[in-house]
């Protein structure tokens, strides 16, 4: 018997342009990051510390001009050209009391000195940190193993799965939405129910259930006013 597979994508991004020469900027906790706006404007949750940046994120430069001598010895080229996209190396990456440092080649002094990792920033230059598309910010479940959508609150509405790698626990989507009565959560619930049956879209297609990142959303759950999503696979 066919199914359809659910896809989900947590909100993950944070793009961030240089008004000077500088070292660090503030992330973690700030207002932007939790839960911020879908489609490009925050993140699902905030980043932990510095072993979660560095293991679940990308973090790119992308150069507002041709600058000479602005990337550590690690990089290919010392030098950049306007337009070009820098990866950085995770190792020039830390969280450090609430803001995430990108730790300079040869300005900011003490610990943010990196010779070999580091990246100088120039004003204009944009700044772009991504959630690595991984298990746990993205899945795509199958309909047919819908178990519950159940309310945890007034303002959370969680949607169960039977685990895709058949452990015991369950895999879950968690929705924040505003106290409305029950009227999202009447909303999320018809939905899902719709999912699961066999005359629900193409049976055995993959669905787009919820893409926080790029704001794409079916129309039975947009304009909703759903503000978080989060995955919890087992």
């Amino acid at each position: 018997m066919k199914t359809n597979f659910l896809y989900f994508r947590e909100h993950g991004k944070l793009t961030f342009t240089a008004t000077a020469d500088q070292t660090d900027f503030t992330v973690k906790g700030a207002t932007s990051l939790v839960p911020g706006s879908f489609g490009g404007a925050g993140f699902a949750t905030a980043i932990a510390d510095t072993t979660d940046l560095r293991n679940n994120h990308k973090v790119t430069i992308t150069s507002a001009g041709a600058n000479s001598g602005n990337l550590g010895s690690d990089y290919t080229d010392a030098n950049t050209i306007a337009g070009e996209v820098t990866t950085l190396e995770i190792e020039a990456l830390e969280i450090s009391s609430n803001d995430m440092r990108i730790k300079a080649k040869s300005h900011g002094g003490g610990p943010g000195n990196d010779t070999a990792h580091g990246y100088d920033i120039k004003a204009g230059d944009i700044v772009t940190v991504e959630l690595k598309p991984t298990k746990g910010n993205q899945a795509a479940f199958r309909a047919d193993r819908l178990l519950s959508v159940h309310a945890n609150s007034d303002t959370e509405t969680e949607v169960t799965f039977k685990a895709a790698d058949g452990s015991a626990a369950d895999d879950t989507v968690a929705f924040t939405h505003a106290d409305d009565n029950g009227v999202t959560f009447r909303a999320i619930a018809n939905y899902f129910a719709d999912a699961s049956t066999l005359n629900f879209v193409n049976s055995g297609s993959m669905v787009i259930a919820f893409d926080a990142e790029l704001n794409d959303l079916p129309k039975e759950l947009a304009g909703l006013g759903i503000t978080n999503m989060l995955l919890a696979s087992a």
